[in-house]
């Protein structure tokens, strides 16, 4: 019975644990629960690590495990339950070229520059300081760098995920020899 752990990298990261082969319902649902604490902790974790610096807080822990599995087919996927969010960190993974912000509905965008100071006090301190407010017809944004932290958490993960799904497999092959 050929058993595969592999992950389908789009907007939402699914991670696919048993492609081929029926297993037993009670084989299947020991997988699924193995699986499923597996990601909430390690798998979330290994995310996590590769959040930027600044990403870091609400928007990390926005992130959630959802068992999307059918039948035989055991699906988990790792998204933002918060559909913002889920747009934020779709930059964050992917990143984005540089575009052109008009207002959608306001003659012109209004913002205040985050200005960053440094203060001498037990050594250099930096300070955010609020800017005066600017208004513009349009900004011209550079671009954001992608930072890929789906798929280098859950590169992380694989091999320890394979090895979770074959411990179910021995656990089970194990206990139907004791029921015989």
């Amino acid at each position: 019975m050929p058993v595969s752990v592999s992950i389908e990298r789009n907007y939402n990261p699914t991670i696919i644990v048993a492609r081929w082969g029926k297993f037993s319902d009670r084989l299947t649902q020991k997988i699924r629960d193995r699986v499923d604490n597996y990601l909430r902790y390690y798998g979330l974790q290994a995310i996590k690590r590769y959040f930027p610096k600044g990403g870091k807080g609400i928007l990390e822990d926005s992130l959630k495990v959802f068992d999307e599995s059918v039948g035989y087919r055991i699906m988990f996927r790792i998204a933002s339950e918060n559909r913002e969010y889920g747009e934020v960190i779709k930059i964050l993974e992917y990143g984005s070229p540089p575009h052109t912000i008009t207002p959608n509905q306001a003659k012109a965008l209004a913002f205040r520059p985050h200005l960053m100071r440094f203060y001498l006090g037990r050594g250099l301190v930096p300070m955010a300081i609020w800017g005066d407010q600017i208004f513009r017809a349009r900004v011209e944004h550079p671009g954001n760098q992608a930072y890929r932290m789906f798929q280098l958490g859950l590169q992380d993960m694989k091999p320890e995920l394979m090895g979770v799904v074959r411990e179910a497999i021995k656990e089970e092959i194990r206990d139907i020899v004791k029921e015989r």
